[in-house]
């Protein structure tokens, strides 16, 4: 794991299961003094405590779970739907949720990719919509527009039992919004639940936690003690996505037969509760670190083209503007030279589209090996390129575009056994004391690249402007 320890909060780490332990201990105490007085009332306040806390334990755990769900949409809507790369993303995202068994894709509600395949493959093309046995449930979820969680449910791929998180995806065309399909992460429920209500039976403590599955008659049980529980046990909620859990736990202060056993219990009790927070709590914080670091990553992309490995328009402009400043009030030259490729749809005809991208990526490469590290190269849109070059006279800069234009031309690459030659054309000028933006600038090399493609290409063409 990335080194993170220096971003987890120490105090809150500190703070909540201390106050958690203090908690559980000042309510087993003022259990104590009204014990002989009122036995029932006192179970009644402390097993609901117990409750509410290991609820929200649980509730804490599944905000966990189905943060993968929204983080696999993300991605997808990164890349405008197309689930090339769902295998890289659910890699990742299941480095950071380790309890997640796996992640699904289905587009049109209709299971299509599952990460790790191994031992799913029988959950492929499986129709959530349309099969009697989940399509509730998936009704629901699309119906509603928010995630779901569904569970526990049998998989049909290996007869365990597992919960499910159903995160509709929708898009918008035409100003229309359009069910795309469901991002899907699966949990069994043994690694779900792990020890956090087993450890229970051990406190003579009798528990059961009640699933929801709108596709069945009965509600399924996730989780329940060795001896069954009474209709006087605490109830509590637990709210899950489009849904709700029901923990129920109960006591039997019969069994305690002296104060230092109780006072023992209590300790014992405060201290699991108090154990657990601390795992969550750092659990927590760990999520939350790694998920901040995911988005810068994403963010990241966002300013570089992600065929060429080069600066994009938007990133390029930003660093564009600094350098115009420079050279306005420290009088530092500042050269733009846009570069376009010749001819380049008859190579997308004759060849490909995908022999075009080896020629975006072959020139891309040609040009970040010909500049020097203050110069900016980026590919402004299709096949166009723009260079900036400061501290560049414009005797320097001819030079240097002339020689890339030759070296160019000289090449010869290949696609599939064949051989594709092309040339490109380039526009220079020089930032003037009239510019009131590096748009002016960017303009005038447009124009003086119009100026070479109209007098015969593979030349270079200066703006007197």
């Amino acid at each position: 794991m990335k080194s993170v320890s220096k971003n987890i909060n120490v105090k809150r780490l500190i703070l909540y299961p201390l106050v958690t332990l203090l908690t559980v201990l000042m309510l087993g105490e003022y259990a104590f003094v009204f014990f002989k007085k009122d036995k029932l009332e006192e179970q009644k306040k402390y097993v609901d405590t117990l409750t509410k806390t290991l609820s929200e334990v649980i509730q804490k755990e599944i905000i966990v779970v189905t943060s993968a769900t929204s983080m696999l949409e993300t991605l997808l809507r990164q890349d405008h739907f197309a689930t090339t790369n769902f295998n890289d993303w659910s890699r990742e995202i299941l480095s950071i949720n380790e309890n997640v068994s796996n992640l699904q894709l289905a587009p049109g509600g209709i299971v299509m990719a599952i990460f790790p395949l191994e031992g799913n493959e029988q959950a492929i093309g499986h129709d959530l919509l349309h099969d009697p046995k989940r399509s509730i449930g998936a009704r629901i979820a699309v119906d509603s527009k928010e995630l779901t969680f569904i569970g526990p449910v049998r998989l049909i791929q290996n007869n365990r039992l597992a919960v499910i998180a159903r995160k509709p995806v929708f898009q918008y065309k035409n100003q229309q919004e359009i069910f795309w399909g469901f991002t899907i992460a699966l949990i069994y429920v043994e690694e779900l639940m792990g020890d956090l209500l087993s450890g229970l039976d051990d406190l003579g403590l009798n528990y059961q936690l009640i699933g929801s599955n709108p596709d069945s008659l009965t509600q399924p049980i996730i989780a329940a003690s060795i001896q069954p529980i009474s209709n006087q046990a605490m109830q509590y909620p637990v709210l899950v996505p489009n849904g709700e859990w029901l923990l129920s736990v109960e006591y039997h202060f019969e069994s305690l037969t002296d104060d230092f056993l109780y006072h023992g219990l209590i300790l014992l009790m405060a201290s699991l509760l108090s154990y657990f927070a601390f795992i969550y709590e750092r659990k927590s914080q760990l999520q939350q670190i790694e998920l901040v670091s995911l988005n810068q990553q994403l963010e990241s992309l966002a300013y570089f083209d992600s065929l060429t490995g080069l600066r994009n328009r938007r990133s390029a402009s930003d660093i564009a503007q600094e350098l115009f400043h420079l050279a306005q009030h420290s009088q530092v030259p500042l050269i733009v030279a846009f570069l376009d490729i010749d001819y380049f749809k008859h190579v997308n005809d004759v060849h490909g589209h995908q022999a075009g991208d080896v020629i975006l990526k072959a020139l891309s490469n040609l040009c970040a090996k010909s500049c020097r590290e203050s110069d900016i190269i980026a590919r402004w849109g299709g096949e166009e390129f723009i260079v900036f070059l400061p501290y560049t006279d414009l005797d320097y800069a001819l030079v240097f575009c002339e020689t890339l234009r030759k070296n160019i031309s000289m090449e010869c690459f290949m696609y599939e056994s064949e051989k594709i030659e092309f040339t490109i054309s380039i526009g220079l000028s020089e930032v003037a004391p009239a510019d009131k933006s590096i748009e002016d600038v960017i303009k005038r090399a447009d124009e003086a690249l119009y100026l070479a493609k109209k007098n015969g290409r593979n030349r270079c063409e200066v703006s007197l402007g």
